[in-house]
C-alpha cells in the first residue's frame, strides 16, 4: 500500500515530500498494480476524510491524476477485440477504483460542508472531480452493460447543487493538460453519456460515443427553463437519471433540462466526414471496421437525441419457452451442417416480434456474450434454426441479463466459398436469384474484401461480385455481394 498515511497515529503523514514521492512512484508501477495499490489506498484513507480537509483533497486529486494514465491502459486491454483470460478482472479492478474514488470524494465533500463554508475554488474542484469519477464509474458499468452504480446520480446531483453559483468555474483537472472543463461540463457528460442507450452499443461503439460526447460538451446545454429544443429533464434533488420529456417540458425550480440544438447537424456533418475519411482525430476512426462501427453509432445517437423519441417498429408478443443456442459464426455453421452437442446455452424466451426475440440468458467470464454475437437459435418444438444478432444486453445482477437478438435470416444456408487464394465455410443469409444483391457472413479475416467469391457448389461456381461491407465484428463479418453466374473451367473439368 502506498505510504500516504502512519498507521500508528492514524494521520496524513505530515511531510509533503513523502507524500508526494509516494504519489509519483504511481507512474513506475505497472497499471494493474497502480490501481490495485490507490485502491487499497483510498480504502485505507477513507475514515480519516474528516481530518486535515484541505490536505485530503489535494492527496485525493493527485491519486486520481495519478491514476489517469493506468486506468486508460486498463480499458484500452478491456476494449481488445481478441479478449485475453482475465478480462473481467480488468473490469472489476477499474470498477471497484473509480466506486472508491468517487466515495472519497463524496464523502469528502460532505465533510466539507460540514466543517463551514467552502472556499468556491475548493468547492468547484470537488464537485468537478466526483461528478468524474462517478461518470467514469458509469462508463465501465456500461462497458459491462451494468448492473449500474445506483448512487451515481443521488452523487453527482449532491455534487451538481453544492456547486451552486461556481458550476461554471474553468477548472484543469489535469496538471499535464490545458484542457479546461468546469462543474457544469462534468454534469453535461454524465447525462449525456447516459442518454446513449449504451445497452445497444458494443463496446468499441460505447468507447466511440464517450469521445464522441467528449467532442461535443462545448455544444450541449443544461437550462433552467424548457425550450423547444429540450430532450431530457432532470432534478438533482432527487437522485434519479434523467428522462425524455415533450417539445416543452414543465419547469420546477431545482430541475434542470438538456438540450443539444445542433447535435442531430453535428451528426450529419461527421457523417459527411466519414465519407471523405476527414474526421477529427481525437474520435480515433481510422480502420474500415472502426467506420463501420462509426456510422452505426451514429445512426443509434440519432434515435435517441432526436426531438422524436424512437419508437419500436413491430409489437411485441409474450411467448415464454425454453430456447436452445449456439453462438459465434464457427459454431453456428456447425449446427447448421448438422453438427451435434454443440448447445452451449438455454436461454428463457420471453416476448417474440417479426424481428427479433427478447430473453433472459445466463452470462459467466467464460459466456461473457458481446454485443454483435452472432447467434443460432430454435425452441423445443423445432430444429429449424433461426440466425440472429445480439443488439441489446442489460444486466440484472452480475451473471443474469436480459438479451435482445434481431433476425439476420430465417432461412440461412451453409455454403462453400472461394475468394481465389482459399477456401471457406460461409452463411448465406439470404435465398440466390440471378442478379440479387445477398448477404454472406463470413469467418472474419477468412477472405479478401475486394476479391470476387465464388460458391462452390459440385464442381461448379456461382460468382458474386463485392458490393459493401455492412456489419464487422471480432469473429466475423457480413458482406453484400451482387450475383452474376460464372463457370470456373478448372472447378468443371
Amino acid at each position: 500500500m502506498l505510504r500516504l498515511y502512519s498507521p500508528q497515529t492514524g494521520q496524513l503523514l505530515r511531510d509533503s515530500r513523502e507524500v508526494q514521492k509516494a504519489i509519483d512512484g504511481i507512474a513506475d508501477l505497472a497499471p494493474q498494480d497502480a490501481i490495485r495499490e490507490v485502491t487499497e489506498t483510498l480504502e485505507a484513507v477513507g475514515p480519516l476524510l474528516d481530518t486535515d480537509l484541505p490536505g485530503m483533497l489535494h492527496v485525493l486529486a493527485s491519486l486520481d491524476e495519478a491514476s489517469h494514465a493506468h486506468t486508460r491502459v486498463l480499458c484500452e486491454g478491456y476494449l481488445d477485440e481478441q479478449p485475453q483470460p482475465g478480462r473481467n478482472d480488468l473490469f472489476l479492478l477499474a470498477h471497484h477504483f473509480w466506486a472508491q474514488l468517487a466515495n472519497c470524494f463524496s464523502d469528502l465533500l460532505a465533510a466539507f460542508e460540514a466543517a463551514g463554508p467552502i472556499p468556491d475554488d475548493t468547492r468547484a474542484e470537488l464537485c468537478a472531480r466526483l461528478i468524474r469519477a462517478s461518470t467514469e464509474g458509469q462508463r465501465w458499468d456500461a462497458l459491462h452493460y451494468g448492473p449500474f452504480e445506483p448512487r451515481h446520480w443521488s452523487r453527482v446531483g449532491q455534487a451538481w447543487l453544492a456547486a451552486a453559483g461556481v458550476e461554471q468555474r474553468p477548472l484543469r483537472l489535469r496538471s499535464d493538460r490545458q484542457t479546461e472543463t468546469s462543474v457544469e461540463r462534468e454534469y453535461l457528460r454524465a447525462i449525456a453519456f447516459s442518454i446513449c442507450a449504451p445497452e445497444a452499443l458494443d463496446e468499441i461503439q460505447i468507447e466511440q460515443a464517450w469521445r464522441l460526447i467528449h467532442y461535443m460538451l462545448p455544444a450541449l446545454e443544461l437550462r433552467r427553463t424548457p425550450s423547444a429544443n429540450t430532450l431530457y429533464c432532470i432534478d438533482p434533488e432527487e437522485g434519479q437519471p434523467p428522462v425524455r420529456v415533450g417539445r416543452i417540458a414543465t419547469e420546477s425550480f431545482t430541475r434542470r433540462h438538456f438540450a443539444a440544438p445542433h447535435a442531430l447537424e453535428t451528426f450529419r456533418e461527421l457523417e459527411r466526414a466519414l465519407r471523405m475519411d476527414e474526421l477529427p482525430p481525437m474520435l480515433d476512426v481510422a480502420a474500415p471496421e472502426s467506420a463501420i462501427r462509426f456510422e452505426s453509432m451514429l445512426n443509434h445517437l440519432q434515435q435517441y437525441w432526436s426531438p422524436e423519441p424512437p419508437v419500436r417498429s413491430h409489437r411485441r408478443h409474450p411467448m415464454p419457452a425454453p430456447l436452445q443456442v449456439v453462438d459465434g459464426i464457427e459454431n453456428v455453421i456447425d449446427s447448421l451442417a448438422g453438427g451435434v452437442g454443440l448447445v452451449s446455452n438455454t436461454w428463457e424466451q420471453l416476448d417474440v416480434s417479426l424481428h427479433g426475440i427478447g430473453a433472459q440468458a445466463t452470462l459467466s467470464e467464460k459466456h461473457p456474450l458481446r454485443i454483435g454475437r452472432m447467434v443460432a437459435l430454435h425452441g423445443d418444438d423445432s430444429d429449424h434454426w433461426l440466425i440472429g444478432v445480439v443488439r441489446r444486453v442489460m444486466r440484472v445482477a452480475e451473471e443474469r441479463a436480459f438479451i435482445g437478438t434481431e433476425f439476420l435470416s430465417w432461412h440461412a444456408a451453409v455454403v462453400r466459398a472461394d475468394d481465389g487464394v482459399q477456401e471457406v465455410r460461409a452463411l448465406l443469409l439470404d435465398v440466390l436469384h440471378k442478379a440479387a444483391t445477398v448477404r454472406v457472413a463470413l469467418p472474419v479475416g477468412s477472405t479478401r474484401s475486394e476479391a470476387p467469391l465464388f460458391l462452390l457448389d459440385q464442381g461448379k461456381a456461382l460468382k458474386l461480385h463485392p458490393v459493401e461491407l455492412l456489419e464487422h465484428t471480432s469473429d466475423y463479418e457480413i458482406r453484400s455481394y451482387q450475383v452474376a453466374a460464372a463457370q470456373r473451367p478448372e472447378l468443371a473439368a
